[in-house]
């Protein structure tokens, strides 16, 4: 994603497979204590038990692979309409990047 104004340039995307649920947090970076932190932010607001993916279960990576595409074509999407609106480049996709991901 573009860098916006917020410093926001990455999104680290958690999925529960069992439920097929999905939740994500905005990244500055992808340093390990941002990464850390995502990870922490994600779980207390939603409560999450923690579960690892397993290496060799292509199942379980292709749900977040999935997840990540849909959200980045609809903040694309917005993006794009809004420089289409303005004639000026959005980066703007923080601000609705939990709408996305909670629907």
């Amino acid at each position: 994603m573009p860098v916006n104004s917020k410093g926001f340039h990455y999104f680290l995307v958690v999925v529960e497979v069992a439920g097929k649920r999905v939740n994500a947090e905005p990244l500055k970076n992808k340093i390990a204590n941002r990464v850390l932190n995502g990870f922490v932010k994600i779980y207390r607001r939603n409560r999450v038990m923690i579960r690892f993916g397993e290496p060799g279960r292509h199942k379980q990576q292709s749900y977040a692979e999935r997840a990540i595409q849909a959200i980045q074509e609809h903040l694309l999407k917005q993006m794009v309409a809004q420089e289409l609106k303005t004639g000026v480049t959005s980066v703007e996709w923080s601000e609705d990047f939990h709408n996305v991901v909670s629907r």
